[in-house]
């Protein structure tokens, strides 16, 4: 790291949020990619994506997997593993619990406002071990937020909020 890395991380450093903050604006960066149907779920999907397009990936989000399921702890490493090789953000979120419920209300709340059954707004069939969030047409607040927290994870390299609390 070079004198010119350590400056700009330590100006990173002091633009910080609080955690209860960045839970937030994970929260609404992920309603608002689920409304632009800018997701995909499911860890073989989203490998999928990677191998075609993975420049139109704008970031990598892992729940945490629990310790009894060696497969998934597995696969998160491999993904997370590709993504970082090849420049894409990872942000871990706390569990999938949370992002099911998460895309559930977000549903729900779609449905209410359009009055009709679509099937893309059916998350009990979402596979939430893996979500990739394409980029936006332009960016939001939340989105530059999102990926600078990110390059903040890469660039102190240490995880002061290795996974982030999903707020729902």
């Amino acid at each position: 790291m070079t004198l010119a890395d350590i400056s700009q991380c330590t100006m990173l450093e002091s633009q910080k949020k609080t955690p209860s903050n960045i839970g937030d604006s994970v929260r609404n960066m992920m309603k608002k990619a689920f409304h632009e149907e800018r997701l995909c779920c499911g860890v073989f999907q989203c490998v999928n994506l990677l191998e075609s397009d993975a420049d139109s990936v704008m970031v990598c989000v892992l729940p945490e997997a629990s310790s009894q399921n060696i497969t998934t702890r597995i696969q998160h490493k491999l993904i997370e593993a590709y993504c970082r090789e090849n420049s894409i953000k990872v942000l871990k979120v706390d569990n999938a619990e949370k992002l099911d419920m998460l895309f559930s209300a977000t549903a729900n709340n779609i449905n209410k406002t359009h009055d009709g059954g679509n099937d893309r707004n059916s998350v009990t069939d979402l596979d939430l071990s893996c979500v990739l969030v394409k980029y936006p047409k332009t960016l939001s607040a939340e989105d530059e937020y999102i990926s600078s927290l990110c390059e903040d994870f890469i660039c102190i390299d240490q995880f002061l909020y290795s996974t982030v609390e999903l707020r729902v």
